[in-house]
Order: C-alpha cells, then structure tokens, then sequence
C-alpha cells in the first residue's frame, strides 16, 4: 500500500525532441559521441542529404546536452562560419 501511495505522486520525466541540421558527413560521429554519454539523448537521422537529425532527451539533461553541442558545433555546422563573420561586418 505505501509503495502505490507513492507511485501516484511521482510524475515521469519529460522528454524533448530536438531538431538539428548538421554536416551529413558528422551524423555518424556525432551519434558515437551522444552514445558515449550514457542515457544523455537519442540521435535519430531524418534526412541523411539535408543532414537533419532528431535528438531526444530528458527535460533534467537539456543543459548538459547543449553544452556538448556547444563544444562541438564548430565541427557540426553545415554553414560557412567564414561567410557569416564577413557578412556581419558589412
């Protein structure tokens, strides 16, 4: 009875879906990287030519998660970061 007392007021995690658009060529790597950070997300490709892909975590992991793709979105970027820089000064 105490543990079905309890269960009810326990409330499940909340999941997120994240949305990327990311070099095609770094799907793959970045899958190896989110799996080695054990229960941190789900990467699921959408569309390998357009390099979107989904990312699904838990509502507690979303900073840890940006953080990592912080550190990696130079490597990730499907955009000249160049182009952007110059068109900025203009």
């Amino acid at each position: 009875m105490f543990a079905e007392e309890n269960m009810e007021t326990l409330t499940p995690p909340k999941a997120v879906r994240i949305y990327l658009r990311i070099r095609p060529s770094q799907i793959s790597w970045l899958k190896f990287i989110v799996e080695a950070y054990d229960g941190l997300a789900l990467l699921s490709t959408v569309s390998v030519s357009e390099g979107l892909v989904t990312l699904w975590t838990l509502e507690h992991s979303i900073r840890e998660l940006f953080a990592l793709l912080g550190e990696l979105a130079g490597n990730l970027t499907p955009y000249s970061t160049g182009a952007l820089q110059t068109s900025c000064l203009e």
